[in-house]
């Protein structure tokens, strides 16, 4: 198969793969704040849970500020820094 078929088909492959991963991230979103919005205002979150949303959180960046949602992001940079 020549390489310019195969490159195409690469590519069709991962843009698939990125508007399944795409879909599968809106819907995490969308159940993410249907749950949020059953929760206390203020959940009471175990040292456990905020090291587990820091370490999933921190190689976000400042990314981190449009999906965050069960704390303010300041609360989750208070967390980081250890106070």
């Amino acid at each position: 198969m020549p390489t310019r078929i195969k490159n195409h088909l690469l590519f069709l492959i991962a843009k698939s793969t990125q508007k399944t991963l795409a879909h599968h991230i809106e819907f995490l979103h969308t159940e993410n704040q249907v749950l949020r919005e059953l929760l206390p205002k203020k959940p009471n979150l175990s040292a456990e849970q905020k090291q587990r949303l820091i370490k999933a959180g921190t190689p976000l960046g400042a990314d981190l500020k449009r999906l965050i949602g069960i704390v303010c992001y300041s609360t989750f940079l208070r967390w980081m820094a250890g106070t």
